[in-house]
């Protein structure tokens, strides 16, 4: 980000600089606050939009998303950065400046007979999980490879698992006939 801020300064993007300043200020807000239990659907999907939108000045012309969420979820309270843990790890292992990649996230309120619940699908166009690390997140273990321990998928486990127990579920799989 600091980066992009310096290069828009030498280009004189005042504009851009404004609102990518805006941006990290909100996105350091809300992160210095997480540690609340929970906030709002709609101050998530806030913060979502705004780290959204600072990966797409990252990332110009390779990254859109869609979120998609209907309006009476907005006052539902939901665990901080589960949304944009899923969007920070698509962007991680898919975004790259050859392919342009478009991430979407749907939240609705389903019924199983027995209990509503929340179901939040977030999907990716990129290449997908390799068999591998789908294997180690399906079996609940954190992903280790050779560029290091990737632990965003095993901490949101981990944390809906103690806030909810077994009410909470999380499903990895690739699209076909790409994507995450």
């Amino acid at each position: 980000s600091l980066n992009i801020l310096f290069n828009l300064a030498q280009v004189k993007n005042y504009a851009l600089i404004q609102e990518m300043t805006l941006c990290l200020v909100q996105y350091f807000r809300f992160m210095f606050r997480s540690n609340l239990t929970f906030v709002s659907l709609r101050e998530e999907l806030q913060h979502v939009r705004n780290y959204i939108r600072i990966q797409e000045l990252r990332f110009p012309n390779s990254l859109t998303c869609a979120i998609d969420a209907p309006d009476f979820l907005e006052n539902m309270p939901i665990p901080p950065l589960v949304i944009q843990t899923f969007l920070e790890n698509s962007i991680k292992h898919s975004v790259t400046l050859e392919e342009p990649v478009h991430i979407s996230v749907t939240i609705d309120l389903m019924e199983n007979g027995l209990a509503p619940y929340i179901e939040i699908i977030i999907r990716d166009t990129g290449k997908g999980f390799s068999e591998e690390v789908l294997a180690e997140i399906r079996s609940g273990n954190r992903v280790v490879d050779e560029q290091g321990d990737h632990i965003g998928i095993w901490n949101v486990r981990k944390r809906l698992q103690l806030l909810y127990g077994e009410h909470a579920d999380i499903s990895c799989y690739n699209g076909f006939p790409s994507g995450a």
